[in-house]
């Protein structure tokens, strides 16, 4: 005779039911865990991608915005003084009724728009560090005194196009930068700012050892930090919390040395490189490793430098 039968199903022998042997289970695990390390970075991956292209767009929305003030107002926006391109550039992101915020002298806080905020950016501990913007704009080579001789896309008045003799699809306007988490106690070498207690002869020499002792720089530990965190008060319009330098390439720390040498570096968390728009609206992904000299003929309007495609 077979064995028994489970109740209610013909032909089912009890003896023939058994549950997933220790070595099935194993298997069945191992293959799920499989499935799921190979799984996991592509998910990684995909996330990554889609908070690049975010960047991305908010830097392209940004160029537009900057292309209709040049219609309106016949020249892009200054950048220097108490209000930065960002806050001229907010009738024209939907953002007007921001320009009507009052700021408050002592905290200097106001809210930022979405576009200014880059997703990829890392989350921010300090206060005001969650009001620090992920794009600068292109202040010129070192940023020096006084802002009418700064060489950038964005100075002490406005430009027209007939100003930037390099063309505008040779000159950049905006960048990425490292922010940094805004830990005043733990300095970041991308997102900080460090001073350099060094003083750098006025001469082509001086500003090449000025560059090359800022790209050795580790703020906190071999030299003093000037400020936590880049961004903070976007809507400033000075070196640090606006705009940035061209002095070094992108990927590399920020640093000032007296009396007014700066490299305030752009940069991004996507790694390699970092998004740049052009005046003439263009955006394109510069690697870190650009030569120096083609980022800093990048950063001036009127250098006279000879920059092509191929370059960058």
């Amino acid at each position: 005779m077979g064995g028994a039968s489970i109740p209610g199903v013909r032909g089912t022998p009890l003896s023939r039911r058994r549950g997933l042997s220790l070595i099935e289970l194993l298997t069945v695990v191992m293959i799920v865990g499989l499935l799921l390390a190979l799984l996991l970075p592509a998910v990684m991956r995909a996330r990554a991608a889609a908070r690049r292209a975010r960047c991305a767009s908010n830097l392209h929305n940004l160029g537009l915005a900057l292309n209709q003030h040049l219609s309106v107002r016949e020249a892009f926006p200054s950048g220097a003084g108490e209000r930065s391109f960002l806050w001229a550039l907010l009738p024209y992101l939907e953002q007007a009724n921001l320009r009507n915020w009052r700021i408050d002298d002592d905290t200097a806080v106001a809210p930022i728009p979405g576009v200014f905020l880059c997703p990829s950016d890392e989350p921010r501990g300090a206060a005001l560090a969650r009001y620090a913007t992920s794009y600068a704009g292109n202040a010129g080579t070192f940023g020096r005194e006084p802002p009418s001789e700064w060489d950038g896309a964005f100075a002490a008045d406005r430009l027209k196009p007939a100003d930037v003799t390099d063309g505008l699809s040779r000159t950049a306007a905006v960048s990425e930068w490292i922010v940094g988490d805004g830990d005043d106690g733990r300095p970041s070498r991308l997102g900080s700012i460090a001073i350099l207690d060094v003083d750098f002869p006025d001469s082509a020499v001086g500003l090449g050892s000025f560059a090359r002792t800022c790209e050795a720089a580790i703020p906190g530990r071999t030299c003093a930090v000037g400020s936590p965190y880049k961004g903070s008060y976007w809507f400033r319009g000075r070196l640090g919390h606006s705009l940035y330098t061209h002095a070094l390439v992108p990927g590399r720390p920020s640093c000032r040395a007296a009396p007014d040498l700066n490299a305030i570096t752009a940069g991004s968390l996507h790694g390699g490189g970092a998004h740049v728009l052009t005046l003439d609206g263009g955006a394109r992904f510069v690697r870190d490793s650009i030569a120096p000299a083609v980022w800093r003929a990048l950063g001036t309007r009127s250098g006279g430098e000879a920059v092509s495609d191929a370059d960058y």
